[in-house]
C-alpha cells in the first residue's frame, strides 16, 4: 500500500515536469518564429525609409489634404497639420506602414507657409 501512494505521487510530479518541459519548448518555438518573421522586414524597412524620406523632401507646404500612396507591400501616409497655434507653420508627417499595420518609418518636418498658402523656404526648420 505504501508503494502505491508513493508511485501515484511520483507520477503526478513526472506529469508536472513533462507539462513544464512541453510549455518551455512551445514558448521557445514561437519565440524563434516571431524573431525570424521580424528579421525579414529589414529590407522592406530600408526601402520604405528611402521612399518616405524622398516624399518628405519633395512634398512642399501646398499639400491641402492628407494623402495615401499605395505600394505593393506597404503604403505611405502624408499628413499636413497646423503646428500649435501658428497660422503659418505646419507639420508635415510622412509615415510608411506595412500591410499588417506595422510602422516601418516615420519622418516629420516643419514647413512655413505664407498667408496665401504658398510655400516659403522650409530648409531653416528641417535642420
Amino acid at each position: 500500500m505504501a508503494g502505491l501512494k508513493r508511485l501515484s505521487g511520483t507520477t503526478l510530479i513526472e506529469t508536472l515536469v513533462a507539462m513544464i518541459l512541453i510549455l518551455i519548448s512551445i514558448t521557445l518555438t514561437f519565440g524563434s518564429i516571431i524573431n525570424i518573421k521580424r528579421s525579414f522586414n529589414n529590407d522592406l524597412k530600408t526601402f520604405a525609409f528611402a521612399v518616405a524620406n524622398s516624399y518628405l523632401n519633395q512634398v512642399d507646404s501646398t499639400l491641402k489634404e492628407d494623402e495615401i500612396i499605395d505600394y505593393k507591400s506597404f503604403y505611405i501616409q502624408i499628413k499636413r497639420e497646423p503646428w500649435e497655434n501658428h497660422y503659418d507653420l505646419y507639420v508635415l508627417d510622412v509615415k510608411s506602414v506595412s500591410m499588417d499595420s506595422t510602422v516601418l518609418s516615420e519622418g516629420k518636418k516643419i514647413l512655413r507657409c505664407s498667408k496665401k498658402g504658398q510655400s516659403i523656404t522650409s530648409e531653416i526648420f528641417a535642420k
